[in-house]
């Protein structure tokens, strides 16, 4: 792959993760949405194998996010950013190492899941966030709550976020007429 390539696509990925990052910095109502479309903007080189691409485009993202924004931008370095990253590897990676399917899988499930719990549990402590009760209309929320609610929505992420990656793919192979995806991006379906 030439060098222009990779470099022009760590460069469109990180000016759209920047531009993402700053709409889920400064407009509150669609802060979540903004996050998670950042985070596939990260994941765009990564369609085409390139890591270290995709890399940049994360430090590059975060170190502006947290220059522009402050603590705003937290949620992405902590958790939406730098998941895409560790996501790929073990979807993507690790998954083909030579061990038992089902070690693999698990392995994989604990790994992501420890990652969102320490993600979330210091975005929580270093936003300076307390949160004793939550209302929602005449609903009211503890803490406790709070958290098992938390980690449902990952449950539903980070299968959503697999699917959308792996479409992503097929459209940027499609579009840059490279003709496949990265290699095993179909592989991953073994996983559920």
């Amino acid at each position: 792959m030439k060098r222009s390539y990779r470099i022009a696509i760590s460069g469109i990925s990180a000016a759209l993760t920047i531009i993402s990052l700053m709409l889920a910095m400064f407009l509150p109502t669609a802060k979540v949405a903004f996050f998670v479309i950042s985070a596939l903007c990260v994941s765009l080189p990564l369609t085409q194998g390139l890591f270290w691409s995709s890399l940049a485009s994360y430090v590059v993202a975060s170190a502006i996010g947290f220059l522009a924004g402050n603590i705003k931008a937290l949620p992405f370095i902590l958790f939406f950013g730098l998941y895409a990253l560790i996501t790929w590897l073990l979807d993507f990676r690790f998954y083909h190492l030579r061990m038992p399917r089902a070690v693999k899988i698990i392995l994989i499930t604990i790994i992501k899941s420890a990652y969102f719990v320490l993600a979330f549990w210091s975005c929580y402590k270093l936003m300076g966030v307390v949160i004793s009760d939550i209302v929602i209309g005449t609903l009211r929320l503890n803490a406790p709550i709070f958290w098992v609610a938390a980690i449902l929505l990952f449950c539903a992420y980070d299968p959503l976020y697999r699917m959308v990656f792996k479409y992503m793919s097929r459209r940027v192979a499609k579009v840059t007429r490279r003709g496949e995806p990265s290699e095993h991006t179909d592989d991953i379906d073994d996983l559920f």
